[in-house]
């Protein structure tokens, strides 16, 4: 969301509605005015919304599988699991199951505090699955 958008919305939304409640009677003001003021705000309103996450902890969007991306997850250590986790939960959506949540807060609580070896485990059966299916 741009900054300089959002102040010019609500700019614009504030000084319709100051002009709508100044005009009083006189509808050829507080009409245009009113209207202007109420689509300024829709539009904030529309991009608030588009950058808020629905619930709010659940990850947002998929990742797409891009190799410079991989390898930096794969450069963060632990913290880097989650997005290898989000790729594959993506990567699992888009082939295999077309339902599949994101893995939850728990999930990749329990995944960052797996011990390499066992993270490791866990990607190959992840990725032997996508491979087995069509």
């Amino acid at each position: 969301m741009n900054v300089a958008r959002t102040i010019l919305l609500c700019a614009i939304a504030a000084v319709g509605s100051g002009l709508a409640i100044a005009g009083g009677s006189n509808a050829s003001v507080v009409l245009p005015a009113a209207a202007l003021a109420v689509v300024a705000a829709a539009v904030l309103l529309v991009e608030v919304v588009e950058q808020t996450r629905w619930p709010p902890a659940q990850p947002r969007g998929v990742y797409a599988a891009d190799p410079a991306w991989i390898r930096s997850a794969f450069e963060a250590g632990t913290y880097g699991r989650t997005s290898l986790v989000q790729i594959l939960d993506g990567l699992e959506r888009s082939t295999v199951d077309p339902n599949r949540p994101n893995a939850t807060l728990a999930e990749l609580s329990r995944i960052r505090s797996m011990s390499t070896e066992q993270f490791r485990q866990y990607l190959a059966g992840r990725l032997d699955t996508l491979e087995r299916e069509p």
